[in-house]
């Protein structure tokens, strides 16, 4: 896909991976749309991209109706990455129930329905892409990662569905598994981590506009990323 004048919409893109492609795409001259729940943290972001094809929107992606205003605002999507997510650690009687339901929101219905919004425009013009950053969680085992790794699961199983789904058309779907990356994930949960040998986002957005970019005919449709 040539991105050039395309517009594309990220969740979480206030920070993190999500930023980091921003970033990139900003070189690319696409129609940068970012979506994330603080405004201040969006503005921020706006501030240091400094770029005029560029669009902030705070909005809670598993609150439906913020995001369908977010959709309808926009107008023409023609990319969709989905970042937007939070961690949870533990053996999984420790946890809240409270925090569960938080992460499955985010992670799993803030995917799917970023995906549903944009879907019936792409369908009409028989074009778009779909991206979610699942997690190497989403297919490797980890200890004190049930919840976490089940939303990583579900993102897994629903692009592949919906890959399925999509087979017959030129929207395409693709699936992100990064690694453990240098990103304010663990310390928004109140988690210190060591993250020397953790993944710099930078490349893990290199990965994902390198799944992008590729020709029409080609669809990237599953990218594993691990650390070394």
């Amino acid at each position: 896909m040539n991105l050039t004048g395309k517009s594309v919409v990220i969740t979480g893109g206030s920070s993190g991976l999500g930023y980091a492609i921003a970033q990139l795409l900003t070189t690319k001259n696409a129609l940068v749309h970012l979506v994330g729940q603080s405004m201040s943290k969006l503005s921020e972001a706006a501030i240091n991209l400094n770029y005029p094809h560029l669009s902030v929107f705070p909005a809670d992606v598993s609150n439906y109706d913020q995001l369908s205003q977010v959709f309808s605002t926009i107008g023409q999507v023609d990319v969709v990455i989905n970042c937007a997510g939070v961690w949870l650690e533990g053996e999984l009687d420790a946890y809240k129930h409270e925090s569960i339901s938080k992460l499955i929101d985010i992670n799993v219905k803030g995917t799917i329905y970023a995906c549903q919004l944009a879907l019936p425009q792409m369908r009409a013009r028989n074009e778009g892409y779909l991206m979610n950053v699942s997690s190497t969680y989403g297919l490797l085992l980890r200890k004190a990662g049930s919840v976490y790794g089940a939303s990583k699961y579900a993102v897994r199983g629903f692009s592949e569905f919906l890959r399925e789904d999509l087979k017959d058309t030129n929207v395409k779907v693709a699936c992100l598994y990064p690694g453990a990356m240098k990103t304010n994930l663990f310390a928004n949960a109140g988690i210190l981590k060591n993250m020397d040998n953790f993944l710099d986002p930078i490349q893990m957005a290199e990965v994902a506009l390198f799944m992008l970019e590729r020709d029409d005919q080609m669809v990237m449709s599953e990218v594993l990323v691990e650390r070394q």
